[in-house]
């Protein structure tokens, strides 16, 4: 594996040499930085296009997820939510965001964008899960347990869905006695 990735960052290095410009090439150095978590390069590559094209969402999408990766979660929210000025219909950075969200504890607002990624796309389990964690820290059991019921219907392999369910509902249960 990590000569496919020696090659991939020789080959886009050598699109740059030829092309300076080629925001493409950038972008995808910038990822592989990223997938061999070198995230200092990763951020670097994804700025350099980002100043050619300064509302690049996939670009900004990526350096968000390398400064979330660092734990430098401010830089990583700014860079969200300028991706989704960019593409306001990015299930994915909605998605990234409520991750940051989720880390930073700010759980309304995590959940508010699990939400809006669940409405662009429905059907993503793992969505539903860690939506319902953050209703689980806020509190909100049944919130909690209508996501992980609704996470493990979408995905029955999903057993963090299944034993998280179980024992929300044992603390709903505990809480009307």
């Amino acid at each position: 594996m990590k000569e496919q990735y020696d090659e991939a960052l020789s080959d886009f290095q050598s699109a740059l040499r030829v092309n300076p410009k080629n925001v493409k090439a950038g972008n995808n150095l910038g990822s592989v930085y990223l997938r061999i978590e070198k995230y200092d390069l990763a951020i670097a590559s994804f700025s350099k296009v980002l100043k050619r094209i300064p509302d690049y969402a996939l670009a900004l999408s990526n350096r968000g997820i390398a400064y979330r990766n660092k734990g430098e979660l401010d830089k990583a929210l700014e860079d969200f939510n300028a991706a989704l000025i960019s593409d306001p219909k990015s299930d994915y950075d909605y998605l990234q965001r409520a991750e940051v969200h989720k880390r930073m504890k700010n759980y309304k607002k995590a959940i508010s964008d699990y939400s809006a990624s669940l409405e662009l796309r429905p059907k993503v389990s793992n969505t539903y899960y860690n939506r319902g964690i953050s209703y689980y820290f806020l509190g909100q059991h049944q919130d909690a347990y209508k996501d992980f019921s609704k996470a493990h219907e979408l995905d029955p392999s999903n057993k963090d869905a299944a034993n998280n369910k179980k024992a929300i509902l044992k603390i709903i249960e505990k809480s009307k006695k």
